[in-house]
């Protein structure tokens, strides 16, 4: 008896290192795109994010704060919380709304606000007890132009709270039991109004050495999202996971 004990108690210390190296993995390189991109917009960070369903409920809300902390352009720190609401429906459809508001400390100014609307749809595609497949399809709409200024220059994007687009997200979403593994793609459908140009500025000057964004029209992004749902108190439950995001084309300026 106390040998299958044994037996099983380190059947799960291998579980818990497995499942620890799979999210610090995923953690490293997270980190590694979010420092070189980030998720300025809230886009597919927000978009693709998922609530647990109940098969035995018809109707359920479900209600949500995410708050994160990136790093930007010229170690710009951007500190950013998502309310978002989820409501489901019978057969599993849901439809939700995000909204972002962020904060950017950087070397020019300090800038706080709200992003853009997220509105989205998911729709299960297949439902089991363990796992289900779903597809979700969601619309990014600009709050603003992207054009904030700072004393009578316009800031660089990573001041910017919205992005000054609208935008197509989609994603395929696979729950496993508490794992939740997600591929997306985002497409901005126009330019933004933003002015700023490095060029205009002194060589030596801090806004010279931020990327130019003058009506920038950004490229199409794909992500792939990694999450372990943790269970807390009663109802309560936190997710810890890993949100990567490639831009596969190149943006485009004035």
């Amino acid at each position: 008896m106390k040998a299958n004990d044994d037996q099983k108690r380190k059947a799960k210390m291998k579980i818990l290192k497995t499942t620890q190296i799979i999210l610090l993995f995923f953690l490293i390189i997270g980190l590694n795109q979010g420092y070189s991109q980030g998720c300025s917009d809230a886009g597919v960070c927000s978009a693709t994010q998922q609530f647990d369903s109940s098969p035995s409920e018809k109707l359920s809300h479900h209600l949500s704060i995410t708050p994160s902390i990136g790093l930007g352009d010229q170690q710009s720190w951007v500190f950013s919380s998502v309310l978002s609401y989820q409501m489901q429906i019978q057969k599993g459809w849901s439809f939700g709304v995000a909204l972002p508001y962020s904060s950017t400390f950087g070397n020019i100014t300090t800038t706080s606000g709200i992003g853009d609307v997220i509105l989205s749809v998911n729709v299960p595609l297949l439902k089991k007890e363990k796992h289900q497949l779903s597809w979700l399809i969601a619309a990014k709409l600009a709050t603003g132009d992207a054009n904030q200024m700072y004393q009578n220059q316009a800031l660089p994007m990573i001041y910017q709270r919205s992005s000054g687009t609208n935008d197509l997200i989609t994603s395929v979403q696979w729950n496993y039991q508490s794992w939740l593994f997600a591929a997306g793609y985002q497409h901005a459908f126009n330019s933004n109004q933003n002015e700023f140009l490095a060029s205009d500025f002194p060589v030596d000057s801090d806004a010279a050495k931020y990327h130019s964004s003058a009506f920038l029209k950004r490229g199409d992004d794909v992500m792939l999202r990694v999450e372990k749902r943790f269970k807390g108190k009663g109802k309560s439950s936190f997710r810890a996971g890993a949100l990567p995001i490639f831009r596969i084309q190149s943006d485009e300026i004035k």
